[in-house]
């Protein structure tokens, strides 16, 4: 082969490999994008920006492929922090189901912990019926794990924090007047579209929902809130 036409063949080569370094930019750029984001999702919380943490998070729902649950999960605890209980459930019941099976308590302890706020704060309301009626849902989430987070601590301590909450919510409903009010409690309960009826058929049902089986190899910071 002359030289020119070696010269001719290797600018051929090296404009048919242009395509598929392109290609391969673009792919370290797209598994490269989710973690830089959640790093700056992490950042933006513990600085107390939550409402940025809350957006860098959702930006990568139905992005992060080797980990689809995490974004959820996180923009979630941001949610939950900005006292936003109902979207937090939404992200946390979404979480559960992609999350891997050694993931599933901590997922499961920030769900259950969100429906225990939200009943707390209806009970702080004095709204004592529909209280009972979501740390009844906040349980459910537990029992539905079985046994297998058994052992997880921050499950159990949310557990204790339930029983003594509705305890306090049913003794006060008991004592409370029948005036009315509990049409207005039902108003509200009405008013969150139903969430605690359909949050315990979810988590109830979880068993059956398809949770993936592969365990991510970084996990969620986690968040007392």
């Amino acid at each position: 082969m002359t030289r020119p036409r070696r010269a001719r063949v290797r600018a051929v080569l090296l404009i048919a490999s242009v395509p598929l370094a392109v290609v391969a930019l673009a792919a370290v750029i797209w598994l490269v994008r989710p973690v830089v984001v959640g790093h700056d999702a992490v950042r933006d919380y513990e600085r107390g920006r939550f409402d940025a943490s809350a957006e860098s998070s959702g930006s990568l729902t139905g992005q992060w492929i080797v980990e689809p649950w995490i974004p959820y999960f996180d923009r979630g605890d941001a949610l939950a922090a900005e006292q936003d209980y109902v979207r937090a459930i939404d992200d946390f019941e979404k979480a559960l189901t992609l999350a891997p099976d050694d993931r599933e308590c901590v997922v499961r302890t920030n769900l259950a912990r969100a429906w225990t706020t939200l009943a707390d704060e209806y009970e702080q309301g004095g709204y004592h019926e529909g209280a009972v009626k979501l740390y009844a849902v906040a349980q459910s989430v537990i029992d539905a794990a079985g046994e297998r987070c058994r052992d997880d601590q921050m499950l159990q301590q949310t557990q204790q924090d339930i029983e003594q909450g509705r305890q306090q919510a049913q003794d006060n409903a008991d004592a409370a007047p029948d005036d009315g009010a509990g049409r207005d409690e039902q108003g509200k309960l009405d008013a969150l579209g139903q969430r605690e009826q359909q949050g315990g058929q979810e988590v109830q049902d979880g068993d059956a929902r398809d949770r993936g089986g592969q365990g991510g190899a970084s996990g969620p910071v986690e968040k007392p809130w």
